[in-house]
Protein backbone atom coordinates (compact mmCIF):
# COMPACT_ATOMS: atom_id res chain seq x y z
CA UNK A 1 0.00 0.00 0.00
CA UNK A 2 1.24 3.49 -0.75
CA UNK A 3 0.14 6.58 0.28
CA UNK A 4 0.74 9.33 -2.75
CA UNK A 5 -1.08 12.53 -3.79
CA UNK A 6 -3.02 12.30 -6.97
CA UNK A 7 -1.64 13.92 -9.53
CA UNK A 8 1.58 15.05 -7.23
CA UNK A 9 -1.21 18.22 -6.00
CA UNK A 10 -0.23 19.71 -3.03
CA UNK A 11 -3.66 20.65 -0.98
CA UNK A 12 -5.87 17.64 -1.78
CA UNK A 13 -6.43 14.44 0.09
CA UNK A 14 -4.04 11.90 -0.20
CA UNK A 15 -4.74 8.77 -1.23
CA UNK A 16 -3.84 5.06 0.17
CA UNK A 17 -4.02 2.30 -2.75
CA UNK A 18 -2.58 -0.82 -3.87
CA UNK A 19 0.49 -0.60 -5.49
CA UNK A 20 -0.49 -3.53 -8.38
CA UNK A 21 2.80 -3.57 -10.07
CA UNK A 22 5.07 -0.86 -11.91
CA UNK A 23 5.38 0.10 -15.67
CA UNK A 24 7.88 1.55 -17.61
CA UNK A 25 7.80 4.23 -20.22
CA UNK A 26 5.90 3.03 -23.26
CA UNK A 27 4.40 -0.33 -21.67
CA UNK A 28 0.65 -0.99 -21.72
CA UNK A 29 -0.90 -0.09 -18.32
CA UNK A 30 -2.77 -3.33 -18.37
CA UNK A 31 -3.32 -6.03 -21.40
CA UNK A 32 -4.62 -4.42 -24.20
CA UNK A 33 -4.45 -1.10 -22.30
CA UNK A 34 -2.98 2.32 -23.51
CA UNK A 35 0.66 2.92 -23.07
CA UNK A 36 2.10 4.47 -19.99
CA UNK A 37 3.62 8.06 -20.65
CA UNK A 38 6.40 7.56 -17.92
CA UNK A 39 7.42 4.96 -15.42
CA UNK A 40 5.14 4.66 -12.23
CA UNK A 41 2.79 2.59 -10.62
CA UNK A 42 -0.34 0.88 -11.45
CA UNK A 43 -2.58 1.30 -8.29
CA UNK A 44 -5.88 -0.41 -7.10
CA UNK A 45 -8.24 0.29 -3.75
CA UNK A 46 -9.67 -2.60 -1.90
CA UNK A 47 -13.49 -1.67 -1.82
CA UNK A 48 -15.21 -4.30 -4.25
CA UNK A 49 -17.64 -2.48 -4.61
CA UNK A 50 -16.15 1.17 -5.45
CA UNK A 51 -12.71 0.06 -7.07
CA UNK A 52 -13.39 -1.98 -9.65
CA UNK A 53 -10.55 -1.38 -11.88
CA UNK A 54 -7.31 -0.04 -11.41
CA UNK A 55 -7.31 3.90 -10.56
CA UNK A 56 -5.56 4.72 -13.61
CA UNK A 57 -9.03 3.17 -15.74
CA UNK A 58 -11.29 5.45 -13.81
CA UNK A 59 -11.14 9.10 -12.62
CA UNK A 60 -8.45 8.60 -10.12
CA UNK A 61 -5.27 9.38 -12.48
CA UNK A 62 -6.60 8.57 -14.93
CA UNK A 63 -4.26 6.91 -17.61
CA UNK A 64 -1.42 7.97 -15.37
CA UNK A 65 0.87 5.89 -13.97
CA UNK A 66 1.39 7.12 -9.94
CA UNK A 67 5.27 8.56 -10.47
CA UNK A 68 7.69 7.98 -7.15
CA UNK A 69 7.78 11.65 -6.33
CA UNK A 70 3.72 11.82 -5.68
CA UNK A 71 4.34 9.11 -3.31
CA UNK A 72 4.79 10.32 0.81
CA UNK A 73 4.58 6.93 1.91
CA UNK A 74 3.85 3.41 2.37
CA UNK A 75 2.01 1.68 4.59
CA UNK A 76 3.47 -0.71 7.51
CA UNK A 77 0.39 -2.06 9.43
CA UNK A 78 -3.03 -2.99 8.08
CA UNK A 79 -5.95 -2.23 10.16
CA UNK A 80 -8.99 -3.66 8.36
CA UNK A 81 -11.87 -1.28 8.16
CA UNK A 82 -10.52 1.52 9.58
CA UNK A 83 -11.18 3.14 6.74
CA UNK A 84 -14.96 3.13 6.81
CA UNK A 85 -14.59 5.56 10.36
CA UNK A 86 -13.20 8.58 7.52
CA UNK A 87 -15.71 7.85 4.89
CA UNK A 88 -18.95 7.57 7.52
CA UNK A 89 -17.96 10.90 8.25
CA UNK A 90 -17.05 12.24 5.03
Amino acid sequence: MILYRPYGEKGVTPIIHRAMYRVEAGEPMWRDGPIAPYSGYITKGDNVVTNMHFDQEGQISYEMPVKDEWIIGIAQYRIPYLGYIRLFFS
